[in-house]
């Protein structure tokens, strides 16, 4: 078993002696600890903070930084309170170390002091299958507070359903007394435990349904009367950032939560209807959104021409696809497969999802006093190589990001359409005249998200696979989603130049005069391989 973290690494240094050479403490000060601690039998960090001589914030600042260890806001971390049965209440305040959540082969824990051997020893007790063990370093009152939440509460939804049935309590109160709190952390812990994008807040005439978006299909989860929507609709706003008061007008806001090692980002986006306000949070998970180009599932020739387009020094690079189809997420992939110290890249987006090392990114939020054209013009005057422009929306910005490729720059976009080739008409109907696409257009990507047949369940037949249905996909039978895509990539001058034909002579002709991956050719790939099954291209492509 390993601990990813440093174990005794204090660097044979005590707290106090790291705060005197620190010039923090004086030594006068450092032996009224001492002795304050022992005659109190407090912890040395609490003596410290109780005679007033170093904040609390300070020392959880020293003791991350001594043990090379990662420091966690506990008050924004979602604990996996499955974890707390193998782990006692007693031997979590004894030791001050509170287990936070099992993915794979790794436990995630939180401790006050990453270097105390003794506490990592227990953990290692109660979880004797654990092969890595990563410790991060928690402030002491959060960590105190956790272990009162998680220990004195019941997260069990079922258990969290009865208590809000039978019991009375007021929207103000957002303790973890208050069932509707616990609610709210649990479903955000299990819906991002089953993979969900999104989850559904929707009040009917007499109850709230509440649904998952689970590899783009939405499930049911629970109902609850309408009678608290009230005390949730405050919880959720609450932790947005959002105007409890306002109900009449859309808001939008966003709050982040840690999950097992990672953080992860939370949209909020709440719109009235007959029934009341609907609530929807769209979850952002880095991990399973940010992935490397030939990770994402596009079939090897496909991946062969995506690379050829991003290598050319200028020209617009245009994905299409209908919202949610997963543009963004092909988008970073690119930008993050040319990054480098050599490139300038710079992005404008509503919103930011992700934030990318070494490209400068900047949001332009809803009812700016800044729109695409002008952001554009800007960026243009900050000697960038690689431009990624949202979404081209309307006139203005579709000229700007022309002449944004006109100036020698890559660009990268979306467009809504269903195909590859209508991308042309639709900057067309946009101002953009034949000639300018014909001179910049590089390549067009069009694409569709479907389910992946679960690995485990999937069972081979004479027409092919099929889903079956097990613990590991939830009993649907599929498990994640990949692209299914068409792609053109505009070779040279003489091929542009089709551009400038009626829009039916280009479709007779692309394929023999450009380089084509085709949805059908694509989605082939996909059967053959037992990727997916036929009824789930159908869903997303009319074939």
């Amino acid at each position: 078993m390993t601990v990813v973290a440093a174990e005794n690494r204090f660097r044979h240094q005590s707290l106090l002696d790291i705060l005197i050479n620190k010039n923090i403490l004086s030594k006068d000060q450092a032996k009224i600890v001492e002795i304050e601690s022992q005659q109190q039998g407090i912890d040395i960090k609490i003596a410290i903070q109780k005679l007033g001589f170093c904040s609390e914030d300070l020392i959880f600042d020293i003791v991350s930084e001594q043990t090379f260890s990662q420091q966690i806001d506990l008050n924004h971390a979602i604990i996996d309170p499955n974890l707390l049965a193998y782990f006692p209440k007693k031997m979590a305040q004894k030791f001050k170390i509170i287990p936070i959540s099992l993915e794979g082969d790794t436990l995630t824990v939180a401790s006050t002091d990453p270097s105390n051997i003794l506490a990592l020893d227990q953990i290692r007790i109660a979880f004797p299958d654990v092969k890595n063990i990563h410790c991060k370093t928690g402030r002491e009152t959060d960590l105190s507070q956790a272990i009162w939440n998680y220990y004195e509460h019941d997260f069990s939804l079922g258990k969290i359903i009865e208590e809000i049935n039978q019991s009375s309590f007021k929207s103000e109160d957002l303790s973890y007394d208050n069932p509707a709190v616990r609610l709210v952390d649990t479903l955000l812990f299990d819906a991002i435990k089953l993979r969900a994008s999104d989850i559904h807040f929707e009040p009917e005439d007499l109850y709230i349904r509440i649904r998952y978006r689970i590899d783009g299909v939405l499930n049911q989860k629970l109902t609850l009367h309408k009678n608290f929507w009230g005390t949730l609709s405050v919880r959720l706003k609450i932790i947005s950032g959002l105007d409890i008061a306002e109900t009449r007008k859309p808001q939008s806001g966003r709050f982040s939560k840690y999950f097992c090692d990672r953080e992860i980002d939370l949209r909020t986006s709440c719109h009235p209807t007959i029934h009341g306000e609907n609530i929807v949070i769209r979850i952002l998970d880095k991990q399973l959104s940010l992935k490397p180009l030939g990770e994402l599932g596009f079939m090897p020739s496909h991946i062969q021409t995506l690379k050829k387009a991003i290598k050319r020094p200028s020209g617009i690079n245009i994905i299409t696809g209908p919202t949610g189809s997963g543009k963004t997420t092909t988008l970073y992939a690119l930008l993050n497969d040319i990054s480098s110290l050599d490139v300038n890249i710079m992005t404008l987006e509503q919103p930011v999802e992700y934030k990318l090392p070494l490209i400068r990114q900047t949001e332009i939020p809803e009812n700016s006093y800044i729109n695409y054209a002008d952001a554009i013009r800007s960026i243009l005057r900050q000697d960038p190589d690689i431009i990624y422009i949202g979404e081209i929306r309307d006139e203005e910005s579709a000229q700007m990001a022309i002449r944004a490729a006109m100036t020698g720059h890559q660009v990268f976009t979306t467009l809504h359409t269903n195909t590859a080739m209508g991308a042309i008409q639709r900057l067309l109907d946009l101002g953009v005249s034949q000639a300018e696409l014909a001179d910049n257009l590089s390549s067009i990507t069009a694409q569709r998200l479907v389910r992946k047949l679960c690995a485990v369940c999937k069972i081979k037949t004479q027409d092919g696979y099929v889903p079956t249905g097990c613990p590991q996909c939830g009993g649907t039978g599929f498990k994640g989603r990949i692209p299914l895509s068409e792609i053109v990539l505009f070779e040279t001058p003489s091929n542009q130049q089709n551009i400038c034909k009626k829009q039916g002579f280009l479709e007779k002709n692309i394929q023999k005069k450009q380089t084509v991956n085709t949805h059908s050719e694509n989605f082939h790939y996909l059967l053959e391989k037992g990727i997916t099954t036929l009824d789930e291209v159908k869903k997303v492509l009319d074939i």
